[in-house]
């Protein structure tokens, strides 16, 4: 069951609706060119790229591409070949798509240069005496998505393993041939006893060609009674990786039984992994009344050298869930304490408690730069007001925003929406996923039930995209300080370009230019400003900061603050 989330209509005004720092995505469009004459649900896509002009979209469908084809659920896929500005025919990846009534759901797919591994689960015969169960089964390409290789399942027992199901698989690469594949199981593998769900993992050294057979990961399989869920899976591009997930297992520590989110890593390609242990450092103490304490919904990104970070979902009442953040700076060993994922702009209306988060999608872009920017993408039907022109509000319907680090998650900007129609449609969208070439390019995907002026109302695959180069985002003042006349304040910004750049600061109220406070300062995200004591003192004042060689990237105080 799907929680709905708080529906606070925010009460400050927007002067300024900028969409992810004043990095501009184009409109939603649908992905699947069938959108306008389908009549069935797209759902769960998953994004890969090889890091220069390819995207591969894969995503779960219950539309019949074959006139032969079951009602069963299929994977489909669609790519495109320029950075996202068109995308071919959505075709079947699974072969005997068109003749079998066999379910395939929960894709995943990953990418290093023209090679793509999609995983998933498939109620398909693996083999001679496979029992009527979901096994994990993958298929490959070497040109970039163009074509695949014939489904073949990923584990050599999917003949042995009886009716003991496998779910929802995730797959990643280190881009130098190494491929580790994660997935939650029910079978026992090397022993006897309970039948709860343990992590198991495959890999393979030939660049996905071959399969290790299926081990558990979580190293108290054996006796665990708990269940262990979702699996994530990422690389540093080097030996090292780690894996996540969401358990009620205690590890033998006598501590509450609700959901906390397990860590283990690899220093050698996967070969062997460590303990499964705690990664939320407040697991014996987070627990509420049920399902209040709860974690799902793990997501693990490598930032730079020994750096990693984690986000998940935690639910903090009975309506809402919290985004959370975690950090480590050596390789995984150990984690910060979790911090909630803020969304400042309800701060600022007053609402600093209700910070909501359903899905979480952590993607790094600027490959090799000194300083990675982080993006993440969220689903939350908070409703948010429009800028005065049209004073329209989001609704409560779910829509996607995000926010920008470029400090490895340590602090956030302002949450903006990604779907441009958020003041004018009244379907949902969910289930983000955000991925980004070497050049900054950078796709979203996600599952709308928009019409977007050609669908019939079912849920599509809908895009959007843009160039993410450069940014600027100004932090303070963002709304409701107090500034005094005469006193010296500090105007702080997030960038991820130069300080020897130069930026411009203006002073507006109303929207209306009062004066330039600088011409040109160093883009080195902050500024001593003495307000002066020959403005006007009130409300309705903002900031706006103005990169000096690209005018373009701009940004400018989300609320008012005033001066005293």
């Amino acid at each position: 069951m799907r929680l709905r989330l708080c529906r606070v209509v925010l009460i400050a005004l927007l002067l300024s609706y900028s969409a992810l720092a004043r990095i501009a995505f184009t409109d939603p469009a649908p992905l699947n060119s069938n959108a306008a004459t389908d009549s069935e649900h797209d759902f769960d896509p998953h994004l890969a790229t090889d890091g220069d002009d390819t995207f591969v979209v894969v995503w779960g469908s219950e539309e019949s591409l074959d006139a032969d084809d079951d009602d069963d659920k299929d994977i489909i896929f669609s790519r495109s070949t320029n950075d996202g500005g068109t995308w071919s025919s959505v075709a079947n990846l699974n072969n005997g798509a068109a003749d079998d009534s066999d379910e395939d759901e929960q894709p995943d797919i990953a990418a290093a240069g023209s090679t793509c591994i999609v995983v998933w689960i498939s109620e398909k015969d693996a083999g001679a005496g496979d029992d009527v169960d979901n096994d994990v089964f993958f298929s490959r390409s070497t040109n970039g998505g163009s074509t695949w290789s014939s489904s073949a399942p990923i584990h050599v027992n999917e003949t042995a393993d009886g009716f003991n199901s496998d779910s929802n698989p995730r797959v990643a690469t280190d881009g130098e041939g190494y491929w580790v594949c994660v997935w939650s199981s029910t079978r026992p593998l090397t022993h006897t006893g309970q039948f709860d769900l343990d992590i198991v993992y495959s890999r393979s050294t030939d660049d996905g060609v071959t399969w290790s057979a299926p081990a558990h990961l979580n190293s108290n399989a054996v006796n665990a009674t708990g269940f262990d869920y979702e699996p994530f899976v990422a690389s540093n591009g080097d030996d090292e990786w780690i894996v996540v997930w969401h358990s009620t297992d205690d590890l033998a520590g006598g501590v509450s039984d609700d959901d906390d989110i397990l860590v283990s890593y690899s220093t050698n390609d996967g070969q062997s992994w460590s303990d499964a242990d705690f990664l939320n450092t407040d697991h014996a103490v987070d627990e509420g009344e049920s399902p209040i304490g709860n974690e799902d919904n793990v997501q693990a990104l490598h930032l730079d050298g020994n750096d990693w970070m984690v986000t998940w979902d935690r639910v903090s009442s009975d309506e809402f869930d919290l985004g959370m953040i975690a950090r480590s700076t050596d390789g995984g060993q150990s984690w910060s304490p979790p911090a909630g994922l803020e969304i400042p702009d309800l701060e600022k209306a007053g609402f600093g408690g209700l910070n909501q988060f359903r899905s979480l999608r952590y993607r790094r872009y600027g490959k090799g730069a000194a300083d990675p920017v982080v993006i993440t993408s969220f689903t939350s039907d908070i409703s948010a007001e429009e800028p005065p022109a049209n004073k329209a509000t989001s609704g409560n319907d779910y829509d996607i925003r995000s926010k920008i680090s470029t400090d490895g998650g340590k602090t956030w900007t302002d949450s903006e929406f990604i779907n441009t129609n958020a003041f004018s449609d009244t379907g949902d969208d969910e289930s983000s996923e955000i991925a980004c070439d070497n050049d900054g390019n950078i796709v979203i995907v996600w599952s709308s039930f928009n019409a977007l002026g050609n669908t019939v109302g079912d849920a599509d695959i809908v895009f959007a995209r843009t160039s993410a180069v450069k940014f600027t985002e100004l932090l303070t003042p963002n709304g409701g300080e107090k500034w005094k006349r005469g006193k010296n304040e500090k105007i702080k910004w997030s960038t991820n370009l130069e300080s020897s750049e130069k930026v411009r600061l203006d002073l507006y109220r109303n929207g209306n230019k009062v004066q330039t406070i600088k011409n040109a300062t160093p883009n080195d995200g902050a500024f001593k400003w003495k307000v002066p004591n020959n403005i006007q003192k009130g409300g309705k004042y903002q900031v706006g900061i103005t990169l000096k060689s690209d005018a373009s990237v701009d940004d400018v105080s989300l609320y008012n603050f005033n001066v005293k």
